[in-house]
């Protein structure tokens, strides 16, 4: 009995590793092949003619782009950060009279679909003279995620203990040394799973980048991967190599940051 249901646990794992190796494997391979053989049925599993030629197009075009797509989505992140951190603290820790209202604004803010402050966003930066800069970006993209990182933050803070706040104000600590002492070294875990967050929805965001940026030397890459499609043909295998390129900043990213949140997380609880 045993061995049948681990083997049904290992064909649902198996079926769940493929539902996504398979599409990654085939945009891998379709950046190595010519357009003749990429539309021959059924799909070959290993390119005949292997080329590199689409993964060099990708890269000459999304180069500059890439750059873009780190400015706006490292600014985005900074911001929202900057920002969510003390409101976040207040609303855990703090009592005040529109604590409740606030919160639930930020519940019906975060359930909002964002596409419909585009039009809003982009009259205001327009009057602000923000269209075509980094920063309409970054504004745009931080106030879209701003709610949901206040709430993720304010739950973490709530379990910190509220007897070692106090004794730090008995001692004289004023509330932004509290903050400043006390809250953001015990929430360095929490800190550094909304950066991460923020980033990756930062770099992957296509709707505020194509609203509000025109100019094409400003684009990220997510808008540039256009230029690989047009109204009479489809590049799909530099298409492909693109969405690789484009793929990996971020995939290193959470390799990277994998072992740094447990470590983080490993010093807090030490501490």
């Amino acid at each position: 009995m045993t061995s049948l249901v681990e083997i049904r646990r290992l064909i649902l794992a198996l079926i769940g590793v493929a539902f996504i190796f398979v599409p990654l494997y085939y945009m891998i391979i379709l950046g190595f092949m010519d357009v003749t053989e990429m539309y021959q049925t059924p799909p070959p599993l290993f390119p005949k003619n292997p080329t590199i030629l689409p993964y060099l197009r990708a890269c000459k075009t999304l180069a500059p782009a890439l750059l873009n797509s780190a400015i706006i989505a490292g600014g985005s992140m900074i911001l929202t950060i900057l920002v969510c951190t003390p409101a976040a603290f207040a609303l855990a820790k703090m009592r005040f009279r529109w604590k409740p209202h606030l919160t639930l604004f930020l519940i019906i803010m975060q359930s909002l679909p964002y596409i419909a402050l585009v039009i809003p966003l982009f009259l205001l930066f327009n009057y602000l003279n923000l269209l075509n800069t980094y920063m309409g970006v970054i504004l745009a993209i931080a106030t879209v995620y701003s709610p949901f990182c206040v709430i993720l933050l304010t739950a973490y803070m709530r379990s910190l203990p509220t007897p070692l706040l106090e004794a730090a104000a008995i001692d004289g600590a004023s509330s932004f040394q509290i903050f400043l002492r006390i809250v953001l070294p015990l929430s360095r875990p929490a800190l550094a799973t909304a950066s991460l967050l923020v980033f990756l929805l930062g770099w992957g965001n296509f709707l505020f980048p194509l609203a509000l940026i025109q100019d094409e030397s400003l684009m990220p890459a997510t808008i540039l991967i256009n230029k690989f499609i047009s109204v009479y043909a489809v590049e799909w295998n530099t298409v492909m190599a693109a969405s690789l390129i484009i793929s990996l900043p971020p995939m290193i990213t959470v390799l990277l940051a994998r072992k740094a949140l447990t470590a983080i997380a490993v010093g807090g609880i030490k501490e």
